[in-house]
């Protein structure tokens, strides 16, 4: 279905095609996709950290370029993707604010796709952005690592780290702890040789990974140790952590002394200390800087704890920041990261910024410190030879570096400079893009999971060498990895090659092609995947299913009967037989040291039987023993028995008391006598008197 669509503006477009089902099994594979790119103005992405534009980005739009200012998470992290711009500029961009994923692409997209890359200066860029040994310095013509080549004073850095079993999660294929581990390895790189750095694990112990040690001296021991730092248990302990980072601290000799704390948002134990030991730290000179990874409940506490120090407080729920915002925190600590005091530019006659009047141009007040790399254009250094402009070839692709803030702290005087629109432009035009060659053509076609590349050299100078030697093609994958593609010359001005195409997304492929003049063009060529392979295939592939089953002894499609039925093999799981065995041991223990040390004489045998059979009696004794109520029932009963046993016959009672004698003669009326009532215990006692009168007549 033939389409059309203007685009009014220049850029590198992608186009989505979709389709509408009422009935779909798979509306993943209703869709394609491709890029289309259309020449015209320039495009600029700007990324500064507020996402607001800036008094550089404003007078470079006045000259006629297409400025899109965006904050850090608007920038892309596939290179393909930045192929819509020409340019991207960082301005006071935090390294860890930007992330690795897109640097790496910023990184790809300059020298890969010729896209181009700068930086600008301020409190948030180059060294003090945390750039150092990040993918952008790598592809900026200025290097971060000032220390080594300017004169500073020494400074000692004590790492408080927490090493709880929560640093042993991993992130993106790597522990917590060995992203921290990388983190600490970094700041000891940055330092000097007369810088001091300490190492406290601040867990149950707070032991010290790393004592106060020098750089120059113990580099490689230092870096050995951090690499075999492990995680313990339980939460980070602050206040025993810094307090042990204090006792390294006192022993340092460096002028200069900075804590930086690693803890967990959710997990701090002893606080109760922490803030007054921060502010007594503070008032000796030793600043203490907070970074909290993860959100919690202790996040308040941490912002109060890095106030009190009077440091800085970072916030990241990316380990993998953590490099960026340490060796940031090391220059800032050095006193690094830049130089604030008035000065003019002096220009090197670089033809890079020729054409404006640099005898006329006014003071600027401050700059990052940087060292200009090797093959570096420098325009413009400052009255103590450091950069202040410079650009280089990066790949197929330029970047440049504007030391400067372009605001008005440190420009304050030069964006009131009639010449400074201009000066903007002129920065941002250096690195643009170059536009494609018009000699060579890429063409890049996917089908059946293999990419297919066609390159035709469309004019061809007489007599020249057109040999796989002119022309050089790279592969960048969905990933961002980039992959040298081997040509193969199939016709007079034509060469093609193919590579694996098996996961979805853009495949670019830039093609360098040298002329015989000693110029050189750049030809990119795209297609897209739009969805994962498996999609394509709307039924089950059931000729595979069977094979499957026939090669493993299976088979196809069985009822949950046949699966779950009394045909399956008995199954042997071992259970674990500790526990009742350890039980065992416990009841045999004592028996076997009683056999071992109880000295057994055979004399006394019949006395031990004895006395065991006593105990048993008593046990059935005290087992049988009736309730004291039946007791006393039976025992009534046999008082009545024993009474009508040996009570003499019935005699004539006088009257008068028993004890006196009656005379002859005299007889008296017989009546019997009653019981008198008496009380259980009178009773028992009674009857007990019987039972032993009994026994004395037996």
């Amino acid at each position: 279905v033939p389409m059309t669509h203007r685009e009014d503006t220049a850029g590198q477009y992608r186009y989505q095609v979709s389709m509408m089902a009422s009935v779909d099994t798979y509306p993943q594979n209703n869709r394609g996709a491709g890029y289309v790119r259309v020449q015209g103005t320039p495009r600029v992405l700007y990324v500064t950290g507020s996402g607001n534009p800036t008094l550089l980005s404003v007078a470079a739009q006045s000259q006629r370029i297409r400025v899109d200012v965006v904050n850090p998470q608007g920038v892309k992290t596939q290179p393909a993707q930045l192929q819509a711009y020409d340019a991207v500029i960082l301005h006071n961009v935090p390294a860890y604010e930007l992330g690795i994923p897109a640097m790496r692409a910023l990184q790809t997209a300059t020298r890969e796709l010729g896209v181009g890359l700068g930086m600008v200066g301020g409190e948030d860029s180059f060294g003090a952005g945390g750039y150092f040994e990040t993918p952008v310095e790598e592809a900026l013509p200025v290097s971060m690592d000032v220390r080594k080549y300017h004169s500073f004073p020494s400074v000692g850095i004590v790492l408080v780290v927490d090493d709880s079993g929560s640093m042993a999660m991993p992130e993106g294929g790597t522990t917590k702890m060995e992203l921290a581990n990388r983190a600490a390895a970094t700041v000891v790189r940055f330092l000097t040789a007369q810088d001091e750095v300490g190492i406290i694990a601040a867990g149950s112990d707070c032991r010290a990974v790393v004592p106060m040690w020098r750089v120059g001296d113990k580099k490689e021991q230092i870096l050995r140790a951090i690499a075999a730092f492990q995680p313990g248990g339980g939460g980070i302990y602050v206040r025993p952590g810094m307090e042990a980072g204090a006792k390294l601290m006192q022993i340092s000799r460096a002028r200069l002394k900075h804590m930086i704390v690693l803890a967990d948002g959710d997990d701090c134990d002893d606080q109760e200390g922490a803030i007054p030991l921060a502010a007594k730290l503070r008032q000796a000179g030793i600043t203490v800087t907070v970074v909290c990874f993860g959100r919690g409940k202790d996040e308040a506490f941490l912002q109060q704890l890095a106030k009190a120090g009077g440091g800085r407080y970072y916030f990241t729920d990316r380990m993998a920041n953590l490099p960026q915002i340490f060796t940031k925190e090391a220059m800032i600590a050095s006193k690094a990261q830049y130089i604030e005091e008035p000065f003019y530019v002096r220009y090197t006659g670089d033809e890079s910024v020729s054409g404006f009047n640099w005898e006329a141009s006014p003071p600027l007040l401050g700059y990052n410190t940087t060292t200009a790399k090797p093959g570096a254009q420098l325009g413009l250094l400052s009255h103590k030879d450091d950069p202040v402009f410079a650009v280089w070839q990066y790949g197929v692709g330029r970047s440049m570096a504007f030391t400067s803030d372009g605001q008005a702290k440190w420009c304050a005087q030069w964006v009131k400079w009639a010449e400074f629109p201009a000066f903007a432009a002129r920065v941002i035009r250096t690195i643009l893009r170059s536009l494609p060659a018009d000699d060579v053509r890429t063409q890049v076609s996917i089908s059946g999971g293999k990419g297919y590349v066609s390159i035709d050299i469309l004019r061809r100078p007489a007599g020249a060498d057109e040999g796989a030697r002119s022309l050089t093609a790279k592969l960048v994958s969905p990933t961002g990895q980039v992959t040298p593609l081997v040509l193969s010359q199939t016709g007079a001005s034509r060469y093609e090659a193919a590579f694996d195409a098996r996961g979805y997304g853009t495949y670019v492929v830039a093609v360098q092609y040298r002329r015989p003049n000693g110029t050189v063009g750049l030809s990119v060529g795209t297609d897209t995947i739009a969805y994962s392979p498996e999609y394509r295939d709307l039924k089950s592939n059931s000729s595979l299913l069977e094979q499957i089953a026939r090669l493993t002894g299976g088979r196809q499609q069985p009822s949950p009967q046949d699966i779950f039925g009394a045909q399956r093999a008995p199954v042997r799981v071992p259970s674990e037989a500790s526990i009742p065995l350890l039980f065992v041991v416990l009841f045999l223990l004592p028996v076997d040291i009683a056999l071992r040390r109880i000295v057994w004489q055979a004399e006394v045998l019949p006395e031990w039987q004895q006395a065991w059979a006593r105990v048993l009696a008593r046990l059935r004794v005290v087992r049988t023993a009736p309730s004291s109520a039946s007791a006393t029932s039976q025992l009534l009963q046999r008082k009545r028995r024993l009474r009508e046993k040996y009570e003499p016959p019935a005699a004539v009672v006088s009257s008068s008391a028993p004890d006196e004698p009656t005379t002859a003669g005299e007889t008296t009326t017989s009546r019997p006598v009653s019981p008198q009532p008496s009380t259980s215990s009178e009773q028992i006692g009674r009857l007990l008197d019987a039972k032993k009168r009994t026994r004395k007549e037996k």
